[in-house]
């Protein structure tokens, strides 16, 4: 008899995570964990599944989060990545295994605790982070010898389709995010809109210009892999929406002084 408690479950990115695990798992109790109880209801109504319920989770409170989490035999984490570190020390403090779709670097600061409670918690299970570490690993195994991973993306999606993914846009060009690549054993920092290349993408979306992000890999996939000596992700979205990044920029909209 297992549980899963997927926090954020009903929302944009956690739906998809909640329907994959009722169609795939075996769980016995599949939990979809939200602020929003009417919203994951309805959701969950829509998906007929016996084993699913709703629970009402605040995961900006950290005491109240440990004690949603106990009991469970593993967390997923879909939910914005302003909240990764309470659930990361959440699942911690309380013994509990943890999968998240998002990423902190800082999140690898509990990895001692972690080891001491026999707690696994895998953090940038996402896209990218995440699809793109695995697709490296997977190029990297049938080469005599890797140098470097250089990785690309297109996020051809609505700019707003939900406050994360919103929230996540703006955050991917905001001058105050520390954003690198990795190079011979060092940490690159660079600025928005920098390291500009074009990039062949699939045809429906064509070539386009992609630029430096703030994404974990350059950490994680160097720390997997030592005998890299140069690791790069760059990205864009849709032109219009990089045009309005670019015009937040230049308006010193990111700016906190007056």
């Amino acid at each position: 008899m297992k549980k899963v408690l997927i926090l954020g479950g009903a929302g944009a990115i956690g739906s998809e995570a909640t329907r994959d695990i009722v169609k795939t798992s075996k769980f016995s109790e599949i939990v979809v964990g939200d602020i929003d109880v009417e919203r994951a209801k309805n959701f969950i109504a829509q998906l007929g599944d016996d084993r699913l319920s709703v629970m009402k989770v605040d995961a900006s409170n950290v005491e109240k989060l440990v004690e949603a989490v106990k009991g469970f035999d593993l967390v997923v984490s879909a939910l914005p990545f302003r909240y990764d570190i309470n659930v990361t020390r959440a699942c911690v403090e309380a013994g509990v295994c943890g999968i998240d779709v998002a990423t902190e670097m800082s999140q690898f600061d509990f990895d001692d605790e972690a080891k001491k409670a026999g707690v696994l918690y895998v953090p940038g299970c996402g896209a990218t982070p995440g699809t793109t570490n695995l697709m490296a690993k997977y190029g990297i195994q049938y080469l005599d010898e890797a140098e470097s991973v250089e990785i690309y993306f297109a996020a051809f999606r609505s700019t707003a389709i939900a406050p994360g993914l919103l929230y996540t846009t703006f955050w991917e060009f905001d001058p105050k995010v520390e954003r690198t690549y990795y190079e011979d054993g060092k940490y690159i920092r660079v600025g928005p809109f920098e390291g500009e290349k074009e990039v062949e993408f699939h045809e429906v979306i064509g070539r386009q210009k992609c630029y430096y992000v703030p994404h974990e890999e350059v950490t994680t996939l160097p720390m997997v892999f030592p005998q890299l000596k140069k690791v790069e992700v760059r990205g864009c979205f849709p032109p219009k929406t990089m045009e309005l990044m670019r015009m937040l920029l230049r308006y010193g909209v990111y700016q906190d002084e007056p």
